[in-house]
């Protein structure tokens, strides 16, 4: 499930942001959607859609980064390629630490595992 569903709205735009990944689910303006949606009540955002993609976007190759000269190795989650792909919230609840009509601010800690000790 993607968690509580947040929406905005100012002037003739909405939006819809999940709490799990805080994912943008739905963007519309005038009517018009400019995101392909998916239901609130999905297991997963398909292929990832509208994720936020923190600490890194893409893929980490190999799984292993530096941190101060000292090789960090991340848990390999693309195993067809050896790879770290895309960060590590896009699972996990985002919090609203403030939400208005027409805007709201998401935050989630990153705790500290496997390649990541910051």
């Amino acid at each position: 499930m993607t968690g509580e569903q947040f929406e905005i709205s100012a002037g003739s735009s909405r939006a819809v942001i999940t709490e799990i990944g805080a994912g943008l689910r739905a963007f519309e303006s005038d009517g018009v959607p400019y995101l392909q949606t998916f239901p609130a009540d999905a297991d997963r955002p398909p292929m990832g859609a509208g994720s936020v993609l923190v600490p890194w976007p893409n893929r980490v190759a190999g799984a292993r980064w530096e941190l101060c000269g000292k090789p960090q190795y991340l848990d390999v989650t693309e195993p067809d390629r050896g790879n770290a792909i895309h960060g590590l919230t896009r699972h996990q609840p985002w919090r609203a630490v403030m939400h208005e009509t027409a805007r709201i601010t998401m935050a989630t800690d990153v705790p500290v595992q496997a390649g990541w000790p910051v």
